[in-house]
């Protein structure tokens, strides 16, 4: 009887292994050569929607001294959408205090709390105005964005960002972008 409830066990396990690798998949999409693209980013939404967003991205970078002689860098990703059944629009800051140079490629995080924007901040910013998903805008809670290339004529890197509105409904955004200067 053991060896029967054995053989049973080990054949449900079999059955289960490959359901649980490829619910853990990621969509990855390779974007090419940036300075062939243009500006163009590859989303997959979960959720309170399961989707892929598809558009357009443009960066920003700026350096800015505030009264007291400190430094503060910023960088602006704008998503703008290109298809009619998925209008969006998405917007990150990463901001790093004293810094008197660009934002360096690296990882950054979410940043929780934030007050206001009177002072500068370390880490992201983010919100996000689904039309789908009605009036109530999404903001950024926790998740990184990568910045895997950062060039005076293109940006590139990832991103995974989860988002709640003010229902508690909760969305969460993954993928790839090279993006242009604004």
């Amino acid at each position: 009887m053991s060896q029967f409830i054995i053989k049973v066990a080990k054949v449900g396990l079999l059955a289960l292994l490959p359901l649980f690798l490829i619910s853990n998949y990621r969509l990855e999409v390779p974007l090419g050569n940036p300075n062939e693209l243009g500006s163009k980013y590859i989303l997959e939404a979960t959720g309170v929607v399961n989707t892929v967003f598809e558009g357009k991205v443009r960066f920003e970078t700026s350096i800015k001294e505030a009264n007291n002689g400190t430094f503060t860098s910023t960088l602006v990703l704008k998503l703008e959408n290109v298809e009619e059944g998925h209008q969006h629009a998405v917007e990150f800051l990463i901001s790093r205090q004293d810094s008197p140079n660009e934002l360096p490629v690296g990882t950054y995080k979410v940043t929780k709390n934030i007050e206001g924007f009177m002072d500068s901040f370390d880490g992201i910013f983010g919100y996000a105005n689904f039309k789908a998903l009605g009036e109530l805008p999404f903001f950024a809670k926790q998740g990184t964005i990568t910045i895997s290339g950062l060039h005076d004529d293109f940006l590139q890197g990832s991103l995974e960002i989860t988002m709640y509105n003010a229902d508690e409904q909760e969305i969460t955004i993954s993928g790839s972008f090279v993006a242009s200067p604004l």
